[in-house]
């Protein structure tokens, strides 16, 4: 059964509609649902804007993007992006430093100078 005959298949079959995707060398079928749901989502005036900016530049509208985005995420079970924590400038690690220096400013610690350890000059 040729690609072609199998998506005439597929897009006859009610009452969902089904689309056939190729990913690589395999064929994946995605069923889709006709019953859709609305929700809002709060962003700043901008964002907005510069989105649907884009949007329109490639084709498409925002709710497509957005549907899009989900379907990305619900598929590969992550974000299509990295999330990541700054691991210096976060709240637990300020209040350290912020104590150590309180500490230091009261006597209550002293710093001492020492020699690098570990580094080797290349004389090369």
């Amino acid at each position: 059964m040729n690609l072609k005959k199998k998506q005439t298949e597929y897009k006859n079959l009610s009452p969902k509609r089904t689309y056939c995707a190729i990913i690589g060398y395999k064929t994946e079928e995605v069923v889709m649902s006709n019953q859709t749901t609305t929700f809002s989502v709060r962003m700043d005036s901008s964002v907005k804007a510069s989105l649907d900016e884009f949007c329109a530049a490639v084709g498409m509208n925002t709710n497509t993007a957005i549907n899009m985005f989900a379907r990305v995420v619900t598929r590969d079970k992550r974000l299509p992006f990295d999330v990541a924590v700054d691991q210096f400038n976060n709240e637990n690690n300020i209040r350290y430093l912020t104590a150590l220096k309180d500490d230091l400013e009261a006597g209550k610690i002293k710093l001492t100078e020492h020699e690098l350890l570990g580094i080797e000059e290349d004389n090369a």
